[in-house]
């Protein structure tokens, strides 16, 4: 099967470089700069090889015709990659808005799919070892580290919450300079949520649903999670809200002096449904907090590891979401019936 696999990329010449998968190393990962070069690939490789295929959402790609595409059998998913909204259902055929982040864990769990049932294809035609042989492929994929999360985790995420701009990018600032003073042994790294995720405020992150798993990525990831509020009389970003709202251990900290009116209605303004229990800290506290000198020290020592445990995490959540990341259209059914996929694995 992985051998008449490949992940085919829609991305114009100026989108950057490919997204990273670290797909498996049988998996073969190519760029195609435009729509007629794609459609021309698969129609002359549609009875040798299976496509997942990547759409990035660019100023070329955004009114870019799929139909051809989404006709073809060997076509398992095309996977859409940019300002969707949420509720898409892109015409209910075989096509996933989906951010980046998770393109590699969702297309890992296609390809399961796909092998698990070709593999009960194969046992119903008594083909008892070409079944077994599937079975066990699906079975080794599961255990394989298949993630396009290839970033260095910082040692302190910064999430902005009723804040401006401006005044995240002073606090980071001031951050940076205290941490470097407070740890002269290597480099601490202060980033904002968005080195990491897209900002989301134009779509209501609420209704993504790949909220929860986007949010455990960054629990997981990112142990040190300082929450910043500001004057702002509202969270302009909803996913930075879903994640506070979701964080059990969040952090609260205060960098421009906050109004009275602000801080009598903070409760209501940033969260809704439970007390805030743990108090606003200022930027000088952290120089003799025992708990974050510990955490620093933590998250120095198992930086590398956090990404590979998270991207884990991740992939889990997605498989056993009950819907299934590969919905086929009915034309391709009827397709996939009368010319079955073990005639090209």
């Amino acid at each position: 099967m992985f051998g008449n696999l490949e992940i085919a990329e829609l991305s114009s010449s100026n989108a950057g470089p490919r997204t990273q998968l670290n797909l498996h190393t049988s998996v073969v990962h190519k760029i195609y700069k435009n729509i007629e070069e794609l459609n021309a690939y698969v129609r002359t490789h549609s009875s040798i090889l299976l496509f997942c295929v990547l759409v990035n959402l660019n100023d070329q790609n955004v009114h870019v015709d799929l139909d051809y595409l989404i006709s073809e059998y060997c076509v398992l998913a095309i996977f859409v990659s940019g300002s969707l909204p949420y509720n898409s259902q892109l015409n209910g055929q075989k096509i996933f808005p989906v951010q980046k982040e998770l393109a590699a864990s969702k297309i890992k769990s296609g390809i399961i799919q796909c092998l698990k049932k070709a593999a009960r294809e194969r046992l119903q035609l008594n083909d008892i070892m070409g079944g077994l042989f599937l079975m066990w492929k699906s079975h080794d994929l599961e255990h394989t580290m298949f993630t396009n999360s290839q970033v260095d985790p910082c040692h302190v995420l910064i999430i902005p919450l009723n804040t401006t701009y401006g005044n995240g990018t002073d606090f980071q600032c001031s951050f940076i300079t205290l941490c470097n003073n407070l740890f002269p042994d290597y480099k601490p790294i202060v980033s904002p949520i968005y080195d990491y995720l897209p900002p989301n405020d134009n779509n209501d992150f609420y209704e993504n649903p790949d909220a929860n798993i986007l949010c455990n990525y960054v629990k997981n990831t990112f142990p040190i999670r300082i929450y910043l509020i500001g004057n702002e009389t509202c969270i302009p970003d909803s996913m930075c809200k879903y994640i506070f709202e979701h964080d059990e251990t969040y952090t609260l900290v205060e960098n421009e002096p906050i109004s009275d009116n602000i801080r009598m209605n903070l409760h209501t303004i940033i969260n809704f449904g439970r007390s805030l229990t743990h108090p606003i800290k200022q930027l000088y506290e952290f120089e003799n907090d025992c708990e974050f000198f510990c955490a620093m020290e933590r998250a120095d020592a198992d930086r590398k590891e956090r990404i590979k445990r998270a991207a884990l995490e991740m992939g889990r959540q997605i498989a056993i979401r009950s819907e299934s990341p590969i919905r086929f259209s009915n034309k391709a059914r009827r397709t996939i019936k009368s010319k079955s996929l073990l005639s090209v694995i």
